[in-house]
């Protein structure tokens, strides 16, 4: 049986993760982490929307390819600090830059995403700001685009 683009995508981006440095544990689909197993990234697997395609001709059966730009979540869940939170803006930032990288640059998933596919960077979400619970968090948010082939599925 083919396996779906989508979930080729996440099965990469796993793999990306657990090969970040200085990360305990990767999770996939999974909600609270113990502090014992920290620092640690959960993966969602998001959502995804399909781009609008070209005009299907009349009489056309078949559906044609198109882009499909999906976007799962990422969270980091840093050690322990609080209350003074020492240095964790600092190796905050550093495990961002980090995960950037892997994801960028991972030969293997940007294969699976194709010539006609892109990997963006859409920003990162702290809880480090007033009114947040200032535990050590953070989320870089990504958009993998894919081109979806009906004869694949």
């Amino acid at each position: 049986m083919p396996t779906d683009r989508r979930e080729q995508v996440l099965t990469a981006l796993f793999a990306v993760l657990k090969a970040v440095d200085n990360v305990k544990v990767v999770v996939r689909n999974r909600g609270e982490l113990p502090a014992a197993i920290r620092p640690a990234v959960v993966l969602l697997d998001g959502d995804e929307r399909a781009r609008d395609g070209v005009q299907q001709e009349r009489g056309r059966l078949t559906a044609s390819p198109n882009l499909v730009d999906m976007s799962p979540e990422i969270y980091v869940v840093m050690d322990q600090r609080e209350p003074k939170n020492e240095r964790i803006g600092e190796d905050m930032n550093a495990m961002r830059m980090a995960i950037m990288k892997a994801i960028m640059t991972d030969a293997p998933l940007i294969a699976i995403l194709g010539s006609n596919g892109d990997i963006k960077y859409n920003g990162c979400a702290t809880d480090m700001a007033s009114g947040r619970s200032m535990e050590g968090q953070l989320s870089p948010k990504f958009t993998f685009t894919y081109v979806l082939k009906p004869s694949e599925l």
